[in-house]
């Protein structure tokens, strides 16, 4: 289901590459979303430990923005960490069941080639679809957790210039 046909018939070859195109790309955005947890926790992390710093020491107290801004951005990390969650999990797509194939290899093996090539294109095209929809929705929850970190680390400079 490569995408492979009878030479010359483009269509086939280009629904195949927009295929592995599309299986390229939700790697990359788990890839992203796995980054997204990552980050989002050593943050965190950090935060919390300032945090416990801080609020030992007698000789430094935050003041009431810095206070504020460190807790909100634990919250933003911790959003972003949730989102890099959703993110990378697996979506459900669309691929060729058991009874399909058997088809492609039973009755409809012996047919011509361009009658089986279009039933394969079609199938990848089912799977095609599927796997962007499902790939618009992880990349579209990993755009919001990187602005959600982004957000942390801008609420976080605000709470140390006002300190």
């Amino acid at each position: 289901m490569s995408g492979d046909g009878p030479p010359g018939n483009p269509t086939i070859a280009f629904v195949g590459a927009e295929l592995e195109h599309e299986r390229e790309r939700r790697k990359t955005i788990e890839a992203r979303g796995a980054a997204l947890i990552t980050t989002s926790g050593s943050f965190s992390t950090l935060l919390l430990a300032v945090g416990a710093v801080i609020n030992g020491s007698n000789d430094f107290v935050p003041t009431i923005p810095l206070s504020v801004s460190l807790i909100v951005a634990i919250l933003l990390f911790a959003a972003a960490g949730v989102a890099g969650i959703l993110a990378a999990r697996p979506q459900w797509y669309e691929v060729a069941d058991v009874e399909t194939i058997d088809q492609l290899i039973g009755p409809r093996w012996a047919e011509d080639p361009d009658t089986t090539s279009r039933a394969i294109t079609a199938i990848n095209r089912n799977t095609l679809k599927s796997l962007r929809a499902g790939n618009a929705t992880m990349a579209r929850i990993g755009a919001v957790g990187t602005w959600l970190q982004l957000a942390a680390i801008l609420t976080l400079a605000a709470g140390l210039i006002l300190q």
